[in-house]
């Protein structure tokens, strides 16, 4: 596994923003179920392929995928320690 705080080669980012991909793309199906409702996103924002969960990668590479969202400002920690999405509502 790279050093994140060092220069990190394309491959390691594609893999580190696939594994950022698979990250979010389970915590918004666990939100929508959560939630018994669709999420709608820009088809833009949607994956042409399925991702694997996050659980079949490396657990090293999620954890700095989920850091990555995390500071992006995509996910929060709520008090109980649990990763969840931050969404906005437009109603």
């Amino acid at each position: 596994m790279p050093d994140f705080d060092g220069d990190i080669s394309q491959a390691d980012a594609d893999r580190l923003c696939f594994a950022a991909s698979c990250v979010f793309f389970a915590l918004l199906r666990r939100k929508a179920a959560m939630l018994g409702t669709q999420i709608v996103l820009p088809k833009l924002l949607c994956p042409t392929t399925c991702h694997p969960p996050p659980e079949m990668l490396d657990d090293e590479l999620v954890k700095e995928a989920t850091a990555m969202l995390l500071r992006l400002g995509v996910v929060e920690i709520n008090d109980d320690g649990i990763v969840d999405l931050i969404l906005v509502s437009h109603e």
